[in-house]
């Protein structure tokens, strides 16, 4: 879980809120939710707002009651907060987006379309949705009257779907929002406002309640199944499940308890993974299965290729290959990146003592200068220094954040985390990533330019010196001339706009006393342009 940003007395308030289930329904479309409190003091339910992103940050929230209104927090959005981690690393909608429920509803959605008018109902009690030549391929059966109301709601019941009154237009981009306005909409966007996303979502909160539920295949045994059942107390959904289909559901059903074994890692058996922030390796703790049996597909014509996956009806369900990394019991500094590249996945459901994001992480940057007028560039990527620490450590594009957890960076500039350009080459850096500075503030390049001139003096050794001068630039302080720019604190970098005199005559150019009068002679004409 990312830092909480709410007071310790505000989680306990909102915790005795959970147990005593004043906390009701969660609505969410990806990271932005709505969730119903019932608090006695209250007249109505509470529908506290939050947008938590990918990585777990908070970035958004508010409440309408009068604590929040008054200090910004309250117990009911620290609730709502909790409930959505529910104990876990990952917020909800993250949980959701990798989940049994919405793959299989989501093959569904492919398969007949998005719209409620390809279910058909059911002689008792529910829904089903059939193929051109007639056969049933999804059924969904409601089993108490609970049950019953809510799938009428989400089937029967449904509420238009606007742009003005629904919390799933709150996350499109502009260029996905425009095409929905031009009848063009993304299948996931069709999807998330359809009823099979509802229907994941109703499947994923029985389950987030720890509700008991069955899984069953059919046929149940010697030959690949071509139909999965899942029973809740309240609910029963059944798919037919395409052989195609399969290397997509397998991953998801690693983790629940089905009729037929899942070996994804043939017989290695994981117990835990853990990283060691001072040694910067991995640790891997596993064991093996007792007499498996996982045959090569030359060796055993009963076997089936799934994808990555073999299905073989002695056996179960098996990877097909398993790499040699993962034999290792300590992943070395040089492999951490391979791992983190290769297997992310295993490491979100085995590594017990920090975290992992799958998500891309926006990079920020913070840039200033040093007292020799060097220019720093270093990357963050929750608070300022955090990429510095002691033991975060950088393993190619993913970054592992002390106190945070592991994060694939994106937006990455420069390959370093902490980058230092020289003053001598800070004016090429300038006129090269002019666009990339205006993204931050009082580093902007400017198209106003400095006019300067070129001028002289006379130091007290007698030497005559030429320098560049400009009207605007005096009474100003942290100036910093950069040849081709000039910087000033707090505003930015701006150009110079002067004429050159000649390659003789420049800025920086001294001569001893001795030998002023020739030089003048022999560039008179160049010097007729130098201002005093």
């Amino acid at each position: 879980m990312y830092q909480c940003p709410f007071k310790e007395i505000l989680l306990q308030e909102g915790e005795r809120l959970i147990q005593e289930g004043c906390v009701q329904q969660i609505l969410f479309s990806e990271g932005t939710y709505q969730v119903e409190v019932v608090d006695a003091k209250e007249e109505d339910s509470l529908w506290p707002f939050l947008q938590i992103d990918d990585t777990g940050h908070l970035l958004d929230y508010f409440c309408t009651c009068e604590e929040a209104e008054k200090f910004g927090q309250c117990a009911h959005l620290a609730a709502a907060f909790l409930k959505i981690f529910h104990g876990k690393l990952q917020p909800l909608h993250l949980r959701f987006r990798y989940s049994l429920w919405n793959i299989l509803m989501q093959i569904g959605a492919k398969r007949h379309g998005y719209d409620v008018s390809c279910l058909r109902p059911l002689k008792e009690r529910g829904y089903y949705a059939e193929s051109l030549s007639k056969k049933k391929l999804f059924m969904i059966t409601p089993l108490t009257k609970k049950g019953e109301k809510q799938l009428n709601e989400i089937v029967l019941n449904r509420v238009l779907q606007t742009e003005e009154t629904s919390l799933k237009f709150s996350n499109l981009s502009l260029e996905e929002l425009s095409l929905w306005r031009e009848g063009k909409p993304s299948h996931l966007l069709q999807y998330e406002l359809s009823f099979w996303s509802d229907l994941a979502k109703w499947l994923m909160v029985l389950d987030e309640q720890g509700l008991a539920y069955q899984i069953d295949f059919y046929p149940a045994k010697k030959s690949l199944p071509k139909e999965l059942t899942i029973s809740f107390r309240e609910v029963s959904v059944s798919f037919y499940i395409a052989e195609v289909n399969w290397e997509e559901i397998i991953p998801a059903l690693v983790s629940k308890k089905t009729p037929i074994p899942i070996y994804p890692y043939q017989n290695l058996i994981f117990d835990q993974i853990f990283y060691d922030e001072k040694k910067k390796v991995f640790f891997i703790h596993t064991h093996q299965v007792e007499n498996g049996f996982f045959p090569l597909l030359k060796e055993d014509d009963k076997s089936q290729v799934l994808g990555g996956w073999i299905f073989h009806p002695d056996v179960g369900f098996y990877a097909r290959e398993v790499s040699p990394l993962l034999k290792q019991h300590e992943i070395g500094t040089k492999l951490v990146s391979e791992m983190l590249m290769k297997h992310p996945m295993l490491l979100q459901q085995y590594l017990v003592n920090t975290k992992i994001c799958l998500e891309m992480s926006l990079v920020s940057y913070q840039l200033y200068f040093d007292q020799n007028h060097n220019f720093h560039i270093e990357a963050y990527l929750f608070d300022k220094g955090d990429l510095q620490r002691e033991h975060s450590a950088q393993f190619g594009s993913w970054i592992f954040v002390q106190d945070q957890g592991f994060y694939q960076l994106s937006g990455m500039l420069f390959h370093e985390i902490h980058k230092v350009i020289a003053k001598e080459q800070l004016s090429a850096f300038v006129s090269q990533y002019k666009m990339w500075l205006n993204q931050h503030e009082g580093f902007q390049t400017h198209l106003t330019h400095i006019e300067c001139y070129l001028t002289y003096g006379v130091n007290h050794a007698q030497e005559l010196y030429f320098y560049q001068h400009s009207e605007p630039l005096q009474g100003l302080t942290g100036i910093l001339d950069l040849e081709q720019w000039v910087y000033i604190e707090g505003r930015g970098f701006y150009e110079k706009a002067s004429s050159k005199v000649s390659q003789v005559v420049v800025p920086g150019l001294r001569l001893f006393r001795e030998d002023v009068s020739s030089f003048i002679k022999t560039h008179e004409e160049e010097l007729e342009m130098v201002e005093g």
